[in-house]
């Protein structure tokens, strides 16, 4: 397994490609700097732990403090010697980046002695009703428990999503399920619905014909919440 962390540049195309390597090229970034220190599989899903640097937030901490050098020291003391990444992302990919560090960010413990860095981690995709039990697993990590080592999981185990599955639109029924009504045709009302199984909100959603309360994305996402949707479906005592 290799596990020599990884430091990923993230920034537009024009200021990607300029240096890090002073306080002077990073008052000129607007992006992150993301290192990767180890990976995970937790629920059958890859994890990856990561610490971030805001560049946009960093470079104001320079500014403010232009004579303090343990904000650099802070920095580069965490990346030097490893292999960089460079990834142009545009406006729209780094306001996603950004939500995701930090709302992530937000649920992992941080470091009180460090003002550049954060803690938090970046996953595909996890249940949000297992949140609790991902950040004990990473609690436990940060006080030097093993973790298992990352392998890529069957994409037919459950907790994965085969866009093969999608029903294009139709009105479609499982063996394991209630079957579906029509497709919403994104009324204002359900804008904000998700699936109830990988909680998307892209594509067209469709609601469980049983209890018309929860609803999916595709035949597959169905058929894997079913054992925990099917209790209070309305539809349970007719199958």
């Amino acid at each position: 397994m290799f596990k020599i962390p990884k430091v990923h540049y993230v920034d537009e195309r024009g200021i990607i490609e300029e240096p890090y390597d002073s306080a002077e090229d990073m008052l000129e970034k607007k992006g992150f700097v993301i290192k990767v220190k180890e990976m995970y599989k937790w629920k059958n899903l890859p994890l990856a732990k990561v610490i971030f640097c805001d560049c946009q937030r960093f470079a104001k901490l320079i500014r403010k403090n232009p004579g303090d050098i343990r904000l650099l020291a802070e920095y580069y003391n965490r990346i030097p010697g490893h292999k960089v990444n460079r990834f142009a992302a545009n406006q729209e990919e780094k306001v996603l980046f950004r939500k995701m560090l930090y709302t992530n960010a937000a649920r992992v413990p941080q470091d009180d002695d460090y003002v550049v860095w954060k803690n938090s981690y970046i996953s595909p995709l996890f249940p949000r009703d297992s949140i609790g039990s991902l950040i004990r697993d990473l609690k436990k990590r940060k006080h030097g428990m093993e973790s298992p080592r990352l392998s890529i999981p069957n994409s037919a185990e459950p907790g994965h999503v085969d866009a093969s599955s999608s029903s294009g639109g139709r009105s479609v029924s499982s063996e394991h399920s209630a079957g579906f009504s029509d497709p919403f045709q994104g009324s204002a009302s359900h804008r904000d619905q998700e699936c109830a199984f990988c909680h998307s909100k892209t594509g067209t959603l469709k609601r469980c014909l049983g209890c018309k309360k929860v609803f999916y994305c595709g035949k597959m996402c169905q058929k894997k919440h079913w054992k925990k949707h099917k209790t209070d479906c309305k539809s349970n005592r007719k199958l």
